[in-house]
């Protein structure tokens, strides 16, 4: 999955820039970091079945599998959007938006 983020002037950027899923290439997302320890974002691991789907709806891959559990990897990087809290079939995660 790619993005391409036009305009980033503001961001001390310029012209578009292309931001794909793979690990390597989304740590350029630290551009986009929020106020850190922030987050209002809480998985409970207990309710983990593995399914995955927190790790592909999620914009800003802030968790990823390990083993068979989701974990947080990126803690800072969640904009609180809620995709997760969404698309978790057993309410593992918990996100109050516009705390962060």
């Amino acid at each position: 999955m790619c993005f391409i983020f036009s305009g980033l002037s503001g961001l001390g950027k310029s012209g578009a820039e292309r931001v794909c899923g793979t690990k390597k290439e989304s740590d350029k997302m630290e551009a986009f970091r929020y106020i850190e320890d922030v987050s209002s974002l809480v998985l409970d691991p207990e309710k983990c079945i593995g399914c995955g789907l927190c790790t592909q709806v999620c914009p800003q891959h802030v968790m990823e599998m390990q083993g068979r559990k989701a974990v947080i990897i990126d803690f800072d990087a969640c904009m609180e959007c809620g995709a997760c809290v969404t698309n978790c079939p057993t309410g593992a995660f918990e996100v109050n938006p516009g705390v962060g």
